[in-house]
């Protein structure tokens, strides 16, 4: 697609290789570990609604650690299934719906909880945005197997991915004084990946119906 995340896409490599190395060494299954993910994830919200921000902030570098080593470890051990990365997506999905919520009843006040609300609307927005992208060109045979990216399925890129959104929630808890402009700020950078995605994609789509097109009166012919 051409268009990718302004950190994720320079960090992302780094990031495989420093997780491949304790992978290298752990015998777990990646299955437990994504569980155990979701439960500090889950705890971070939680700490995060009493106000206890370094607690929170802990938990979710945790959260993040361990989401890191699950797909490493199911790499090294080429056990990688549809149902391991269904449930690796499912979690990451509930533990950045839970915090923010968790953050909005800490802070308890109707400005934050707008801007909340804005926040994991444009997380909807952009869920639907990529995840149907996806399914439609995985069924035109363009997908993670054409493209080479290590997901099960392809994603297609957005301005706001994996460690932009992690540098974002870190800043949510490092200075919650300013909660409301860091979750407004996020999700306008959210809708305006959307609207490129969305974009691109058409095009995309647009064009690959072009080419089916050529080869249907090509095989007439």
């Amino acid at each position: 697609m051409g268009f990718s995340g302004v950190l994720d896409g320079r960090l992302r490599p780094f990031a495989n290789q420093l997780f491949a190395r304790p992978a290298r060494s752990i015998r777990l299954d990646p299955t437990h570990l994504t569980m155990l993910g979701l439960a500090v994830g889950l705890m971070a919200a939680a700490f995060a609604s009493q106000r206890w921000w370094l607690a929170a902030l802990v938990a979710f570098a945790a959260n993040r650690l361990l989401d890191g080593l699950d797909g490493a470890i199911s790499r090294q051990q080429g056990s990688g299934s549809d149902r391991g990365a269904y449930l690796d997506i499912v979690a990451d999905t509930t533990v950045f719906v839970v915090l923010p919520l968790g953050i909005g009843i800490g802070h308890d006040r109707s400005h934050v909880w707008l801007a909340t609300a804005v926040l994991l609307g444009s997380f909807a927005v952009n869920l639907i945005s990529w995840s149907h992208l996806s399914a439609l060109l995985e069924r035109r045979h363009a997908g993670a197997s054409t493209t080479g990216e290590l997901t099960t399925v392809t994603m297609p890129k957005g301005l706001v991915e994996g460690t932009e959104s992690m540098a974002w929630f870190v800043l949510f808890l490092v200075a919650p004084q300013q909660i409301v402009w860091w979750m407004l700020s996020m999700a306008v950078a959210v809708v305006v990946g959307v609207i490129v995605r969305v974009s691109r994609g058409m095009t995309q789509l647009d064009e690959m119906a072009g080419h089916r097109r050529v080869e249907n009166v090509g095989a007439d012919a």
